[in-house]
């Protein structure tokens, strides 16, 4: 027998196989076919980070980061992605969105960067996850891209 809070006075509940007899009040019985749910994945069990850590890349050549979901989403799971770039002490910040739609798991972006001839030290762009929709940020959430010069000082 199975005891369930919220049912009329009167009214039981029990379970055989794949079939519940539901008993009112008065005698009435009813039998119906018992529904198997499939489990719902928690949105807060669902994480969002990126695939590695901080890396170095030289100066005209490019990048690929890949932003990895710890499942497969059953909705759209969106999370906001921000690169905040110094370079000689000015900074610049982009951001974008990226969205994984159901079953979706790697979002991946390949950048560039650009070769000059100027002489200058390190670049370091900084490049975090944050506001996930559907989602919490896993771990690693922010990874350091520093890009180093090509060029030949005198």
């Amino acid at each position: 027998m199975i005891s369930l809070r919220g049912l009329a006075s009167g009214v039981r509940l029990m379970a055989l196989a794949a079939f519940v007899l539901i008993i009112l009040a008065g005698g009435l019985a009813l039998w119906t076919r018992a529904v198997a749910q499939q489990p719902t994945p928690d949105p807060q069990a669902l994480s969002v980070f990126f695939a590695t850590g901080n890396c170095t890349v030289t100066e005209g050549d490019s990048v690929t980061l890949t932003i990895c979901l710890s499942q497969p989403p059953t909705q759209v799971v969106t999370v906001q992605f921000t690169a905040a770039i110094s370079i000689d002490g000015i900074e610049e910040q982009y951001t974008d969105l990226v969205q994984f739609n159901p079953g979706e798991t790697t979002k991946t972006a390949t950048y560039s960067t650009m070769d000059d001839t100027c002489c200058q030290g390190p670049a370091t762009i900084v490049i975090s996850l944050c506001n996930p929709q559907g989602a919490q940020l896993g771990s690693p959430a922010t990874i350091s891209v520093t890009v180093m010069d090509n060029d030949i000082c005198p």
